[in-house]
């Protein structure tokens, strides 16, 4: 029975992740950009080179192989590879422009992706995967940004019942969703950094397709964050 609920857990997480590359699809071609445009194709390729590279190195073990390596393989090979992509994205490219082109409305609802993410993770906790601080039974409540992200795009659309500043708070308060666990998946994941929930260790982050959310999902949706936000300031 829990390889069962293992596995619904599991299918729960992958079709997030595909439910989050059709919207982010549908994000670049909606764009102003004609640059994006053309690209969104290339860009979505290049995201699903990543994750099929990061979920086979999940699946065959790699990050687990070697746990007391410092600092762990996820971060190193995993992490920062996309943090760094990202970031020249929003400060070094020439054409970083071309991001304040991108829709409010669906970068908004992008992050409804987030709600089963939540949801799978509860099951991984009765899986015995990770640890309980990690779902919304114990300290992460990142699942109100997936219950409130539908509601705060289309208020957006429905013209303007929701004003600029309502969004932005809206994003900083999801960033700090976010980042809370991230840390909170970070410092339980047994490592030599691991500083909490030693009785149930975050084993499932290691694995595949969990490996996806800190190597995938975790800093894209901080990256559509950061875009709302400088596009809502530019608009001021």
């Amino acid at each position: 029975m829990e390889e069962a609920n293992s596995h619904w857990s599991e299918a729960l997480l992958v079709l997030s992740v595909i439910v989050f590359l059709i919207i982010f699809y549908r994000l670049l071609n909606t764009s102003k950009s004609v640059y994006l445009q053309k690209r969104s194709l290339l860009i979505s390729s290049v995201f699903i080179i990543w994750l099929l590279i990061q979920g086979g190195l999940g699946f065959k073990g790699f990050f687990v192989s070697a746990l007391d390596e410092l600092p762990p393989r996820i971060v190193v090979l995993g992490i920062l590879p996309i943090l760094l992509l990202l970031t020249y994205y929003l400060i070094f490219d020439k054409r970083q422009q071309q991001w304040m082109t991108l829709p409010l409305f669906w970068l908004t609802i992008i992050h409804i992706t987030r709600l089963p993410v939540e949801l799978a993770l509860r099951m991984e906790y009765a899986n015995g995967l990770i640890p309980e601080l990690m779902t919304f039974g114990g300290k992460n409540f990142d699942i109100l940004a997936g219950i409130t992200a539908p509601i705060a795009a289309f208020l957006w659309a429905s013209q303007g019942k929701i004003n600029q500043t309502a969004l932005l708070l809206w994003n900083i308060l999801c960033i700090f969703l976010l980042l809370n666990i991230a840390t909170l998946g970070f410092l339980s994941a047994p490592t030599p950094l691991q500083k909490m929930a030693f009785d149930q260790p975050n084993f499932a982050v290691l694995n595949f397709p969990f490996c996806w959310l800190p190597t995938f999902l975790v800093p894209v949706l901080l990256f559509c964050h950061i875009c709302s936000i400088r596009i809502i300031r530019s608009n001021a």
